[in-house]
């Protein structure tokens, strides 16, 4: 297999990954060694900020990988943990 029938593989590997999870979390909450999260509605609106500005940050770094240099694709990847942080202080109004 080359490079480029491996990327374009590379959704469906994480759709599997994703679905493998998933029910690997199912099996632990009927049988009960992982307790059932309980999730209302202002914690998923708590969430939704940081899950955003980490769609944004991966979705910008896979970009940055195809788009060019691999070494400047590196420092884009390397500031998701920033961008994640300034993102969270803005929604918080914390530092």
């Amino acid at each position: 297999m080359d490079l480029a029938s491996g990327i374009k593989l590379a959704p469906l590997s994480e759709c599997i990954y994703a679905a493998a999870s998933g029910l690997f979390m199912v099996v632990l909450w009927i049988t009960k060694l992982q307790p059932v999260p309980q999730v209302d509605r202002r914690f998923l609106l708590a969430l939704l900020p940081v899950a955003l500005f980490h769609v944004v940050g991966h979705v910008s770094a896979c970009l940055s990988f195809s788009q060019m240099a691999v070494s400047f694709a590196h420092i884009v990847k390397s500031a998701e943990p920033v961008r994640l942080r300034v993102g969270l202080c803005t929604y918080s109004h914390t530092v």
